[in-house]
């Protein structure tokens, strides 16, 4: 006895599978490429948001950058005004204490000594008839003048040679030294000058002498 297979799909029915097929291939690669598309898209939002954080962030920094570049040239600036400054006040500053100095003058009098007049000038030579407008100033000196009365020319010359001795004086001269009478004794008036240079910084030691002490000092 003969078997024949009997084919129940119909040619009909064939390609309605193979098409299904194709649909579900063409369904499964759009879902593929929609799945592609996404993570691209997510991937490169990310990267916008990324790169958005990283440009405020170089911003911030660019900002920070110029704000203390700024400060920096305001300090610079502050500090060029503050070196200006100090040079025009070592130019017109004294380096000494002119009270004491004073101080050292009057306490070296000996007792037989009456001061009648004290001269502080201060001299640059820019007062000088010689001076030339826009030529640079001398040294820079006090000069000085003491005038009084003495009971001998010994007293005068201990003071010369006291204030001589001492810092910051030189040039210590006596101009004068003539006679007089004070309350029908006799006396010495006299004058003498002094200069002090001003362009060294001096510690002014005020001094307590008599003729007969003359050479101690308190500081």
């Amino acid at each position: 006895m003969k078997q024949h297979q009997i084919n129940l799909i119909t040619p009909r029915m064939l390609e309605r599978t193979r098409a299904g097929r194709r649909t579900r291939r063409v369904v499964a690669i759009c879902a593929t490429l929609v799945g592609a598309m996404l993570l691209t898209a997510t991937h490169a939002r990310l990267e916008v948001e990324q790169a958005k954080t990283r440009h405020e962030s170089t911003t911030i920094r660019a900002d920070r950058a110029l704000n203390l570049e700024r400060s920096l040239t305001n300090i610079d600036e502050r500090m060029q005004d503050v070196h200006s400054f100090m040079e025009e006040y070592r130019e017109v500053a004294i380096p000494l204490d002119a009270t004491r100095l004073i101080a050292t003058l009057t306490r070296s009098l000996p007792p037989s000594i009456t001061l009648v007049e004290l001269e502080l000038n201060y001299d640059d030579g820019t007062g000088s008839r010689r001076h030339v407008e826009g030529a640079a100033r001398g040294p820079r000196r006090m000069v000085g003048e003491i005038a009084g009365i003495a009971s001998s020319d010994g007293d005068i010359a201990t003071l010369v040679q006291l204030i001589g001795s001492r810092d910051p004086f030189a040039e210590v001269n006596l101009d004068y030294s003539r006679s007089r009478s004070v309350r029908d004794r006799p006396a010495r008036d006299f004058r003498l000058s002094f200069v002090v240079d001003m362009d060294h910084a001096f510690e002014v030691n005020v001094v307590s002498v008599d003729a007969v002490a003359a050479g101690e000092s308190n500081p």
